[in-house]
């Protein structure tokens, strides 16, 4: 399923949903961010919603950013406008967000 959003042309946004995953694409059609809330969409390295904490840093390193609920990972660019960011409950991922920051 999908839909568009829009309050003028340069501000449609439009989303995908699927079991597990929604996808939002700026106005040009670009990834803006990924949403993935259960363990069918692994990320690239193999981490899935579900892992422990301790998996995904053996995956992806120390966090460039961690606070009481999250961590986040600015692998490509480091101007942290695009992110890897993981939430985690008592030690479990709970929710992997993959995109530009809002």
């Amino acid at each position: 399923m999908s839909f568009r959003v829009s309050d003028a042309p340069s501000e449609t946004v439009t989303y995908w949903f699927y079991r597990g995953l929604t996808v939002k694409l700026d106005h040009r059609g670009k990834l803006f961010h990924a949403f993935v809330s259960d363990s069918t969409w692994p990320t690239r390295r193999g981490l899935r919603v579900g892992d422990s904490v301790a998996r995904m840093q053996a995956l992806y390193g120390t966090p460039d950013r961690n606070d009481t609920e999250s961590f986040n990972y600015y692998p490509w660019t480091r101007s942290r406008a695009f992110s890897l960011g993981i939430v985690d409950a008592e030690g479990t991922i709970t929710h992997i967000f993959l995109g530009r920051d809002e």
